[in-house]
């Protein structure tokens, strides 16, 4: 009896020290370009209604070297609240088959680089989503899960709650210079059972999953869930995204200081400088769309370029620079590093992207703004979703959200 609980209380305990969090994340050098969006807006956010018509769209492109189309399947994992695969079984939260084909494919078209252009298209005739949550959309190779290609989050939401706020300067002198405070209240029509335990808030700036809060109301009137905080909501709001235009290899944008073609068109940036001062520019939050104004389909008639960036620093800084965004997957990936010549007091870096339009910024992996400065004015988008944890099932739910914005 006491073996068998040991052995219990093991597997509980060390499971859930293991529990790997899973985020957005290409694991083949050759996929490039990967993002999910709702089909017909391609500047989109990659969250579904439950119930409803909308169908959600992965793409990304494979540069293999011999441009041949590979054997390609995926798959959904569902995620508590922290993007830890959650206990509920496949067949608890889809309705459908496990393993699907990737066998939506395009050639690219009159580019320099030659690749394969592959999209999904979800729910489908063989995918219909039973359960609201956090999800993963897995792409893996030769029916095998361990082979993986390529994982993207997206999010499920059954609206049971409105959820409604403002984003403003903080309410405390200390961090009104550099911080945005959001506000706002959860309003259910039903009772919800043990709030204080059971919901938690996630707030998150411009889909980037590293800034996220989560947040239990802090007072509750019948229905309504206030989380009017003075500090726990505090955000620091950056500065608005630099960006670069590659959509045109005979035209050099703003920002761009030469084009030129040798195997591959090339983009020589502007150089950078570490920004002191709050800097308006009309960014798209972070985020890209891939265009080339000489073709027709962008898809498969966009080009890969090479874009060097250059950010002028007389010292090196104690951290690790990064070029930040939906670029990178809003991740610190190395492929993203920015490398220091003291010789020249330049930080650099040169990307291979897809024609398109481009928001980007220099961050460390500790976030705190320290080359692109953080300014209350800046203008940002805030995301909240609601969780519900259904103690039945053992699962968290989302019942709503919300974008908000301070401009």
């Amino acid at each position: 009896m006491f073996k068998h609980f040991f052995l219990l209380f093991f597997t509980f305990f060390f499971g859930r020290i293991s529990a790997q969090i899973l985020q957005n994340k290409i694991f083949a050098d050759s996929i490039k370009t990967a993002y999910i969006h709702l089909k017909g807006d391609k500047l989109s956010y990659p969250i579904l209604r439950l119930g409803t018509n909308d169908i959600l769209v992965l793409e990304f492109d494979d540069l293999n070297m011999n441009n041949s189309v590979s054997d390609y399947q995926y798959t959904f994992i569902h995620c508590n609240k922290n993007w830890e695969p959650s206990e509920l079984t496949f067949d608890q939260y889809i309705d459908g088959f496990e393993e699907n084909y990737v066998d939506n494919y395009k050639f690219s078209f009159n580019t320099l680089t030659n690749y394969v252009h592959y999209s999904v298209q979800f729910p489908n005739d063989n995918i219909k989503f039973l359960k609201s949550g956090n999800y993963i959309i897995l792409i893996y190779k030769d029916g095998d899960t361990s082979q993986k290609i390529l994982q993207m989050r997206f999010i499920v939401v059954e609206p049971l709650v409105e959820v409604k706020g403002t984003v403003h300067i903080p309410s405390l002198s200390l961090y009104r210079n550099n911080y945005q405070e959001v506000d706002f209240e959860v309003d259910s029509k039903t009772p919800l059972t043990n709030p204080l335990e059971y919901v938690d808030a996630a707030v998150l700036q411009n889909w980037d999953w590293n800034t996220v809060k989560y947040l239990k109301p802090r007072f509750i009137q019948g229905n309504n869930l206030i989380y009017d905080y003075e500090k726990e909501n505090l955000f620091l709001g950056y500065n608005q995204f630099r960006y670069f235009i590659t959509k045109n290899t005979n035209f050099i944008a703003p920002h761009t200081q030469k084009i030129k073609l040798n195997d591959k068109y090339e983009f020589i940036l502007e150089t950078d400088y570490p920004m002191t001062k709050y800097f308006f520019n009309n960014d798209i939050n972070g985020r890209f769309y891939i265009r080339n104004e000489r073709g027709f389909n962008d898809e498969t008639e966009a080009d890969y370029v090479l874009v060097h960036f250059f950010l002028l620093s007389p010292i090196k800084y104690n951290e690790d620079i990064y070029i930040y965004g939906a670029l990178s997957l809003w991740q610190f990936d190395k492929r993203f590093k920015m490398h220091y010549d003291p010789k020249s007091g330049y930080y650099y870096t040169t990307l291979l992207l897809k024609q398109g339009v481009y928001n980007y910024s220099y961050r460390t992996p500790k976030n705190t703004g320290i080359i692109d400065g953080s300014f209350s004015e800046t203008k940002n988008q805030y995301f909240i979703f609601v969780y519900y944890y259904d103690n039945a099932l053992n699962y968290d739910k989302v019942i709503g959200y919300t974008v908000l914005k301070n401009f």
